[in-house]
């Protein structure tokens, strides 16, 4: 029996990927929008934005600057993202130093 649809379609989901625009976070992010998600780049700084125009992606990736290592910043971003509604996956691209 063939499935009649893509198991990995994620079209109409929306991905949040905290630290996305790292070495190993660009790939995930990559991934996500290639199966058509709705993806939220979040990254120190300009880094996300700064992948996100240089890949091309503005159409279905969206950048935010975020540090997850302050408590307040990760709060701001949560309440003001999930305004939008509560995402349908995390991805979490962090490190201990």
């Amino acid at each position: 029996m063939k499935p009649t649809s893509d198991p990995f379609d994620l079209t109409g989901k929306n991905i949040w990927v905290l630290g996305g625009a790292g070495y190993l976070g660009q790939a995930v992010v990559g991934l996500r929008a290639a199966r058509n998600a709705h993806v939220r780049c979040a990254g120190l700084a300009d880094k996300a934005a700064t992948f996100v125009a240089r890949q091309g992606l503005g159409d279905i990736v969206q950048p935010a600057s975020l540090d997850v290592a302050n408590t307040e910043m990760v709060s701001r971003f949560v309440a003001e993202h999930a305004s939008a509604g509560v995402p349908h996956g995390l991805v979490v691209m962090t490190y201990a130093s």
